[in-house]
């Protein structure tokens, strides 16, 4: 296990490019999200999500959500639904783009993330990257987009509260001081003709006055 300590927001190049080739390579990785600390894995790696689903003692029938930068999220989901027709995706993004969020959408037919993590055609969730680092560290593959605690435990804001047995198991552990924000991401299925909030959490207020706009307000939980 290497730990990296860095003062900004990002990686250094080097760093960066140590940590790309960790991942290439089936390695996890741990790292502060923007709202706790998480697992990073490639999402289309079956030896990756393994040890990902390992560490978290997690079962395999539990789905996870994964990273994508926003540039890239229509490569694996439709976000062409009923319910973003109004007012288009383009402009949810310049909306909501700094938003802790988790976008449940429909996966895009030729989308095949290894099973039995994921169910070919089910809905995907999906964690656009805001943070620098989390752009850095996610390009054209997604990324495991899961906490840093044993299945059903509590996430960690900061190092001090991530399991030893955790953290050695990741090959890097990327330690960035505390995460900007302890609330989980505000979770909205997009799929339907309506969003409907399905956890709540960071910006669920920017979220609802994004489609009080559209006409198209949540359904309850």
């Amino acid at each position: 296990m290497r730990r990296i300590v860095f003062g900004g927001s990002s990686l250094s190049h080097d760093d960066q490019q140590s940590v790309l080739d960790a991942l290439d390579a089936s390695e996890v990785v741990l790292a502060p999200t923007d709202t706790v600390y998480g697992l990073l894995a490639r999402a289309d790696d079956p030896t990756a999500l393994a040890r990902v689903y390992g560490l978290k003692q997690r079962p395999t029938s539990l789905p996870m959500a994964v990273f994508s930068r926003w540039d890239f999220i229509d490569n694996l989901v439709d976000v062409d639904t009923p319910c973003l027709k109004v007012r288009g995706w383009k402009d949810f993004m310049t909306t909501l783009g700094a938003c802790s969020l988790t976008l449940v959408l429909p996966p895009l037919p030729d989308l095949v993330l290894p099973e039995p993590y994921f169910q070919r055609g089910r809905p995907v969730g999906i964690r656009p990257t805001v943070t620098p680092l989390l752009q850095q560290l996610c390009r054209t593959s997604p990324l495991t987009a899961t906490s840093a605690n044993r299945h059903r435990g509590n996430p960690a804001r900061s190092m001090m509260g991530v399991d030893v047995m955790i953290t050695n198991g990741c090959t890097f552990v990327l330690d960035g001081g505390p995460t900007p924000r302890g609330r989980p991401s505000v979770a909205v299925d997009l799929c339907g003709s309506a969003p409907r909030i399905i956890r709540s959490g960071e910006d669920e207020a920017a979220v609802l006055a994004f489609f009080a706009k559209s006409d198209t307000a949540p359904a309850p939980q």
